[in-house]
């Protein structure tokens, strides 16, 4: 039975797990630590001991575990699979003889899926704007096997323009003047345009009279009362607002891909790749919305 664990015993387990001894950790320096950590799990252990609490205390069924069911190597091993991305006899021996290779693929599988189910959680669209300006949007593309099609040998649905091969589109929506995502749309087809994708739900969502800054790909007449983008009349402090949220954009597109499931070719098929997606998502929003020395907030604009 695992309960509730401080950041200290967070990052005690991952070592472990990780297979640095107690000598080797008691010569670390506490930034090292965190460091080796990160490197194998992901995240700060701060923030993954957040998540492992609201996997045991949230009222969302879909992501709540129970004390008797929890699993801390559990836990870790998605972690690790989320952030490594190694192939199965790499984790196999990651894990060692804690976890039988059944288990710690059932394990993974579970826990991916539980941190992806705190998505209405986390990733919230507030109930009121105060700006003019509110969010910035844009599409990042993540490589995958091409699906298995019985009548196509290639399926052009699936192509990636950005990566020369088949991969998914996630569309991301971040608070211009706070550090929260506060839309993320499940991968559509690679091949679906971002505006496209922008007009299946996030455009509905946009109250009127408030603007979305977005690169040039959003540039279309129809939508130039919602979308901003590059506009020879803006002046310079504006042209520079929106250079700034573009980057502070490609920011959290960044963070996304330290998390090798969605830079490599995913293996696993298209449903948990997105599943993969989801919980990367609510991981890097845990650090982005601390504010404290562990932290990982967006610049301010």
């Amino acid at each position: 039975m695992t309960g509730v664990l401080t950041a200290t015993q967070m990052l005690k387990e991952g070592l472990d797990l990780a297979g640095l001894s107690p000598k080797r950790q008691e010569r670390l320096g506490q930034a090292a630590k965190y460091r080796k950590f990160k490197s194998h799990f992901g995240a700060h252990p701060l923030h993954a001991a957040s998540v492992w609490r609201d996997l045991l205390t949230t009222p969302l069924a879909s992501a709540h575990i129970t004390e008797d069911e929890a699993s801390i190597h559990g836990f870790l091993a998605a972690l690790n699979f989320l952030k490594v991305y190694a192939p199965e006899d790499v984790r196999d021996d990651f894990m060692g003889e804690r976890m039988h290779l059944n288990k710690l693929r059932a394990q993974t599988w579970k826990y991916v899926a539980k941190i992806a189910a705190l998505k209405p959680l986390k990733i919230l669209w507030p109930a009121e704007w105060k700006t003019t300006f509110i969010i910035s949007v844009d599409g990042t593309h993540a490589h995958i096997n091409e699906p298995r099609d019985p009548l196509v040998k290639r399926n052009r649905k699936w192509y990636s323009h950005k990566h020369n091969s088949a991969g998914l589109n996630y569309e991301i929506a971040l608070s211009l003047f706070e550090s929260k995502i506060v839309h993320a749309k499940t991968g559509d087809p690679a091949s679906k345009h971002d505006m496209t994708v922008f007009r299946m739900e996030l455009k509905n969502k946009i109250p009127r009279g408030k603007r979305v800054v977005a690169d040039k790909v959003y540039d279309v007449d129809d939508e130039r009362h919602i979308v901003s983008s590059h506009n020879q009349f803006d002046t310079d402090e504006v042209l520079e607002f929106k250079k700034n949220a573009r980057s502070r954009h490609e920011t959290v597109n960044a963070k996304l891909k330290v998390f090798k499931c969605l830079d490599y070719r995913f293996r696993h098929g298209v449903i948990r790749a997105q599943q993969c997606f989801d919980s990367v998502l609510v991981l890097v929003q845990y650090a982005i919305e601390d504010t404290g020395i562990h932290g990982e907030p967006l610049f301010d604009l």
